[in-house]
């Protein structure tokens, strides 16, 4: 029976498109999450519609939100192919959350069944062609379940994943093609597929390495030429984007953030960044056999500051260590093996930390590209145990049973997970009890109780959701003292709980402290100065000002009126 699926490619090329439809259908109930106002809701550039297409692509990601240029992270951001996706979008329909939802649902079903199809030439580039379809099958089918990667459909905002993936793994495939019959229109698709996928996200820089590594793995003098003009047509493409990116946003020369939320690094000890990084290699591991419990956020100090005492920092290095080995130690026995493990771990290093720091300990969504090679492996091994002869046929049943369940589960946790990404009230407050530890988790969460409170109308409601926020705001300066945005936030609570303006006054007092040019905390204070009936509040707020811009006209003007 299941030898009769595997011989009905057309079959399964309709269920590795149908099932990761099935999964996300649900999504299209959500509305905005996380980082879609960075992108969309709150993008000046996006909500220009097409006529905002010029600037996105003149400017770093981040200016569309920020109205300005920030260098929030090392490197800075260069996506523009995403964002302008956004741009069209909102000139079709406007802010329609539903539409964008169901674009993703499909872009990810595309990107499986483009799966399907590479690694299927994968095996045909092995010379494996009895075993391709099956194989494919499987390891697709792995990808398309996993619930790791519900934050990339789930979040609107992660098409540039969506995006950089398909073009990136497509680009992959025309170099194959390329390789195997000469013809030169797909070394130019290549080249040009790549450019592109750099264009959505900058982690398919990992592509080149991998065509690469495909030439290491089956290398032929009788056509030398064309290894070296495909891999020259990825690196032209490679260029071109990075023309394109330091003339827009500059080099990547930029150093690491001073600010804890944009460099997770910024309070370890010399010897505590590495075992750190090995930690968080170590989860990503796990995230992809136990994808349990599931967080957007791994924000300090969700993940913990490490040092060489901890085992599982041990255990990972042991670990990654054995997987440098597998590759070569397999490079002449089995080539898929050599090739799905080296895959994992090319595509892993530029979000690992090691090379460049990223801004954060990790994110599900890092593992995204990745992952790909964890279901290659993963599928491929399960077929052979399938097949060998000498394994007995209860251990083969006993496995087909076991791996259906984990598809079943997979499934089933795939479809709980995206109903966290409701809204930002659902996924903050959820996640905080995931990520307690973290410092933006319980700043989020205490935001979103703050925003939930000012539009609810029972006042009891109102004054319990105003008492949550100030217990996660306060939870995230214990975490982290010096984070203004939970300053800003947390005295903002204080005014609409209880008019408790001594503490008001206090969280403002240390924004201008640690951040003297911060306009939002200006401009929020004076709006609560305006509207208070408070003489003392008025004066002592209104001097708190002026200690800082004694300049401010109306500051001045107002202080002289309230006396």
């Amino acid at each position: 029976m299941l030898k009769q699926v595997f011989h009905q490619p057309k079959l399964l090329k309709t269920l590795v498109f149908f099932i990761p439809l099935l999964l996300y259908i649900n999504t299209l109930r959500n509305d905005y999450a996380l980082d879609d106002s960075i992108v969309i809701t709150e993008n000046i550039f996006v909500q220009e519609g097409i006529k905002g297409i010029k600037d996105i692509f003149s400017n770093d990601t981040f200016t569309g939100f920020f109205k300005k240029k920030k260098e929030l992270v090392q490197g800075g951001r260069y996506r523009p192919l995403s964002v302008v996706s956004f741009a069209i979008e909102y000139s079709l329909w406007e802010n329609n959350p539903a539409l964008s939802h169901l674009i993703n649902a499909l872009l990810y079903s595309l990107l499986c069944l483009v799966l399907f199809k590479t690694i299927c030439n994968l095996l045909f580039f092995f010379n494996r062609t009895e075993i391709a379809i099956p194989v494919a099958f499987l390891s697709t089918l792995i990808y398309a379940v996993h619930p790791v990667h519900t934050e990339v459909i789930a979040n609107i905002k992660g098409r540039d994943e969506l995006m950089s993936v398909i073009m990136g793994i497509t680009a992959l495939n025309f170099f194959m093609d390329y390789i195997r019959n000469g013809k030169i229109q797909y070394a130019i698709s290549s080249g040009t597929l790549l450019f592109l996928a750099l264009l959505s996200k900058e982690n398919a820089f990992a592509i080149l390495p991998v065509a690469l590594l495909l030439v290491l793995l089956k290398f032929n003098k009788n056509i030398g030429s064309r290894y070296f003009t495909g891999i020259l047509f990825l690196v032209t493409g490679t260029l071109v984007y990075l023309v394109i990116r330091i003339s827009v946003v500059g080099g990547f020369s930029m150093g690491p953030a001073n600010e804890l939320m944009n460099n997770p690094f910024l309070q370890a000890a010399k010897n505590q960044k590495l075992p750190t990084i090995l930690f968080t290699l170590f989860w990503y591991l796990k995230l992809l056999f136990i994808p349990h419990p599931l967080t957007y956020d791994y924000y300090p100090y969700h993940i913990g500051l490490q040092s060489w005492s901890n085992p599982l920092v041990l255990i990972s290095l042991v670990i990654y260590i054995v997987l440098l080995i597998v590759p070569i130690y397999y490079f002449k026995k089995d080539k898929i093996v050599a090739f799905g493990v080296s895959f994992f771990l090319i595509t892993l290093l530029p979000v690992s930390n090691l090379l460049v720091n990223i801004g954060t300990f990790m994110n599900e969504r890092f593992i995204f590209l990745s992952s790909i090679g964890f279901a290659l492996v993963s599928g491929y091994l399960l077929y052979l145990l399938f097949i060998h002869k000498r394994i007995k046929s209860r251990i083969k049943y006993l496995t087909g049973i076991t791996v259906t369940l984990l598809i079943i589960l997979f499934s089933v946790k795939t479809i709980i997970r995206n109903r966290v990404w409701k809204d930002n009230f659902t996924l903050f407050t959820h996640d905080v009890k995931v990520s307690s530890n973290s410092a933006k988790g319980n700043c989020t969460a205490g935001g979103a109780l703050l925003e939930k409170g000012l539009d609810e109308q029972d006042e009891n409601k109102k004054q319990a959701y105003f008492v949550q926020s100030i217990q996660y705001l306060n939870k995230a300066l214990e975490i982290y003292p010096n984070y203004v945005d939970a300053l800003l936030l947390l005295g903002n609570a204080y005014h609409h709980h209880n008019k408790d303006y001594s503490r008001l006054l206090t969280c403002y007092g240390k924004i201008f402290g640690i951040a003297p040019q911060y306009g939002l905390a200006y401009s929020n204070l004076n709006k609560m100065l305006a509207t208070s009936t408070n003489p003392d509040f008025r004066k002592k707020g209104y001097q708190m000002l002026l200690n800082y811009n004694p300049d401010d006209f109306e500051a001045n003007y107002q202080l002289g009126s309230t006396y």
